[in-house]
């Protein structure tokens, strides 16, 4: 009997699919490097959305690396009283002159004085002084050049509306 069981036990084993790779693209390892590259120096990471019109439930999260390697996420939740239910997307991609682009639209990242203007995007930079974090929106030039970065880059990481 325990020849039996030792046999079978055996044959199981030998059933058994063997365990795939890590998908890099999955959302899960899309996140975890997006972590990973949000502390990288020089890194700049934002994350918001534009909350009206078409782009109402929709926020994106990225970071991008001095390298021009872009790595993000973009969820879409259901607009009060429709049904439905949240997406998440990540993706990564590289686009030569990203880093720059981002760089002339948003650094210094400090914020305007004595101009009043919405929260849509929060900024993070990993400069050589440190973390430096800020908010930008409706109103203030940083954000009108940032949607223009999103304009000249399309990219699935932005796709509002």
């Amino acid at each position: 009997m325990i020849r039996f069981v030792l046999l079978a036990l055996a044959g199981l084993a030998a059933c058994a699919a063997p365990t795939a790779p890590p998908n890099p693209n999955s959302v899960p390892a899309i996140l975890e490097d997006l972590t990973g590259a949000r502390a990288a120096s020089g890194a700049l990471y934002v994350v918001g959305g534009l909350y009206s019109g078409a782009a109402i439930g929709q926020t994106t999260r990225f970071v991008v690396t001095p390298t021009d390697q872009l790595i993000c996420t973009f969820q879409s939740d259901p607009v009060a009283g429709q049904e439905g239910s949240s997406e998440l997307a990540a993706y990564r991609q590289n686009s030569p002159g990203l880093y720059a682009a981002f760089g002339a639209a948003i650094l210094p990242n400090t914020a305007p004085i004595e101009v009043e203007y919405t929260t849509n995007f929060t900024v993070e930079h990993q400069g050589a002084g440190g973390l430096t974090i800020t908010q930008t929106g409706f109103g203030d030039q940083r954000f009108d050049r940032l949607v223009s970065v999103f304009t000249s880059f399309p990219s699935p990481c932005w796709a509002f509306g």
